[in-house]
């Protein structure tokens, strides 16, 4: 059964996986880069370290002490990485968690299926000319690699701040009149003849106030 869970789920479950999907976006090897500046910056680590007090102090000063028996690659990293979690007060053995409850489901929230309602078919009717429509406007992103590609032509200044913002629930938070509106202007913008605008309109209110 988790098997057949992890074949369909469109997932990254491995380092490998991960590894590619990052190497498609960003066209730079994700492990090596890493690691290959994680041994640029061990020196300076490794002397931050030292000079920690304190409680975090005392657990870098504990975990460098493999550093000092054994200093092959692999023991630097691991150990470098511990001290970066010990470091603002984390436990490093909390760094990665598995799930380990392999027949119990963890929680959730109840989605409700609206597949062969009344308003199914209508709204594949207002998908169907709303879609094309959403690709016109000028901050449409298609997708990762979209993304990556625009971010790649804009010239940022150094004293920029870049910032990412998120919102919360975002079509249901989404006023009906002002998005029907927004809906009005869009076909206006975009005529075609063999769309019926008018009762596309009433089909939007319908399915958007009576879809409950």
């Amino acid at each position: 059964m988790i098997a057949d869970f992890k074949s369909r789920w469109p997932a990254l479950f491995t380092a490998k996986e991960i590894d590619k999907k990052f190497m498609r976006i960003s066209t730079v090897p994700l492990l090596s880069t890493f690691f290959a500046e994680l041994d640029r910056y061990s020196p300076q680590l490794m002397e931050i370290f030292r000079c920690k007090g304190g409680l975090a102090g005392r657990k870098t000063r504990a975990v460098m002490l493999t550093i000092s028996k054994d200093d092959y690659v692999h023991t630097r990293r691991a150990s470098i990485l511990k001290c970066l979690c010990a470091y603002p007060y984390k436990d490093h053995e909390n760094l990665v968690k598995e799930y380990s409850k392999p027949f119990e489901i963890p929680p959730g929230r109840q989605i409700v299926s609206d597949c062969g309602s009344e308003t199914y078919l209508t709204a594949e009717f207002l998908d169907f000319y709303l879609n094309p429509l959403s690709t016109t406007h000028p901050s449409y992103i298609k997708d990762t690699y979209d993304f990556v590609e625009k971010v790649r032509k804009l010239h940022v200044p150094r004293e920029a701040m870049l910032f990412t913002m998120d919102v919360d629930s975002l079509y249901t938070n989404i006023h009906t009149g002002e998005g029907i509106q927004a809906i009005q202007n869009n076909l206006q913008q975009n005529p075609d003849k063999k769309r019926p605008d008018m009762e596309f309109l009433q089909l939007s209110e319908i399915n958007l106030t009576r879809n409950t």
